[in-house]
């Protein structure tokens, strides 16, 4: 006779849960909860880094300019539903969304307009999942950076799901009603 392993159920945590183990982590790893479930999340790559440095510089100087709201980086965090915690690479948060301001010592509580993810080889099918549940949880557009293929695919919201407009390496990111008159030459971010 042969004993099967069973799979041992992973527990599932909420936010609050995740937040607690989070801060009793000694080395500093980042952190995601997608769907109740941790997910660790490695140091990225230099050239991963100096896209997402690049997209935060840009958004930020136009945001500031324009007085649109703030834009945030990976070191922090939205709660984007109970069980699901994700930070983004870059993020654009409207005046309307932050109607309080920015959070003082809390994280952002309400789903970005913008989200940006720059894919490493490791995630690149989770990005694409990941672009879906942000769009599920009311962010407006999603930006998911592919810096191998040099391009960019834009996720906006559909009545039915979701489009997927691929911008390529000769192409320019545009911020449409989001960010209106914004404008970034593809090439320019990837380098």
């Amino acid at each position: 006779m042969t004993i099967r392993d069973t799979p041992v159920e992973a527990t599932k945590l909420t936010v609050d849960e995740f937040l607690a183990w989070v801060e009793q982590q000694p080395d500093g790893t980042r952190y995601e909860l997608h769907s109740g479930e941790k997910v660790e999340m490695p140091p990225s790559k230099a050239r991963q880094t100096v896209i997402s440095a690049r997209m935060i510089a840009y958004l930020g100087h136009f945001v500031e300019e324009h007085g649109l709201g703030v834009v945030s980086s990976s070191d922090g965090g939205f709660i984007i539903s109970k069980e699901d915690f994700y930070a983004p690479d870059a993020a654009f948060y409207s005046n309307e969304r932050l109607p309080d301001g920015v959070p003082p010592d809390d994280y952002f509580r309400v789903a970005p307009d913008l989200a940006v993810e720059v894919v490493s080889a490791s995630d690149e099918y989770s990005a694409h999942h990941k672009a879906r549940r942000y769009l599920e949880f009311g962010v407006r557009a999603v930006w998911v950076v592919y810096p191998k293929r040099r391009a960019v695919d834009v996720y906006t919201p559909t009545e039915g799901g979701f489009t997927v407009l691929v911008v390529k390496d000769d192409g320019t990111l545009t911020g449409g009603d989001i960010l209106p008159g914004f404008e970034l030459p593809v090439a320019r971010l990837l380098g």
